[in-house]
């Protein structure tokens, strides 16, 4: 099995008191980043190995991933990374929609000047690279953008059901898989988009911010670009 996991991460699961949420939540990232790919077997041998923590530890890890959707049993062989349809990805990104405009039409009423100000100094950082060099600092200033907005409702089962759905399928994931056409496409999109949604934010229309919020997540090309991903992985698996 290749390594998996990098050296932090193992020093992180050996060195804090709660091993197993780390144990769980390194081997969730494993699998949401496709460190380890959808349909792969998780082996609880292997994983110990890895992280040099005991198969029982891993083993309920993989029990709290199955429950969560991102694991599944197969009786008599054991457990695998759940595998993710087209129709899946859709529909995530559709609710991820719906949700996230209505928290940005919500945020517009009640976001303060400096989180405005602190979505407008991160703004340039947002954008992944069409070489992809330094890919995974915007895909964190791209989560931290949004979740400024979203976390400004101070509504904690909306921001609760969103990070279900950002963990599931996060931004970019399929970034990478694109031609550098369309990185660089898709990068000049979002950027528009994240310029046109905080002015939105800063002139307090809510209607305009979560409308544009909507058709950022559905139209500028990473739901397309993840569906059709998903799609040509089916119809050759």
């Amino acid at each position: 099995m290749p390594d998996i996991f990098d050296r932090e991460t193992i020093q992180q699961v050996m060195g804090l008191s709660r091993k197993s949420d780390f144990v769980y939540d390194a081997i969730r990232k494993a699998i949401v980043y496709q460190r380890i790919q959808r349909g792969s077997w998780l082996r609880e041998g292997a994983l110990s190995e890895q992280l040099g923590v005991s198969r029982t530890m891993v083993r309920d890890a993989l029990i709290r991933l199955t429950a969560e959707g991102l694991a599944e049993e197969v009786p008599y062989k054991g457990v695998k990374a759940a595998s993710v349809s087209p129709a899946e990805i859709e529909e995530v990104y559709t609710i991820r929609a719906l949700l996230e405009s209505l928290a940005f039409e919500i945020a517009a009423q009640c976001i303060s000047e400096a989180e405005l100000k602190q979505m407008k100094e991160i703004l340039p950082d947002t954008i992944p690279h069409a070489d992809l060099a330094d890919f995974e600092e915007p895909r964190q200033k791209n989560r931290e953008f949004h979740w400024i907005a979203i976390r400004a409702t101070k509504m904690r089962h909306l921001i609760r059901l969103l990070e279900q759905i950002w963990e599931f399928i996060p931004t970019y994931v399929y970034f990478a898989e694109l031609t550098y056409e369309e990185r660089n496409d898709l990068a000049e999109n979002e950027v528009k988009m994240h310029q046109q949604i905080l002015e939105a934010l800063k002139g307090g229309d809510g209607v305009l911010a979560g409308e544009l919020t909507r058709r950022h997540i559905l139209e500028t090309g990473t739901v397309k670009h993840a569906y059709q991903h998903a799609a040509a992985a089916e119809d050759h698996g």
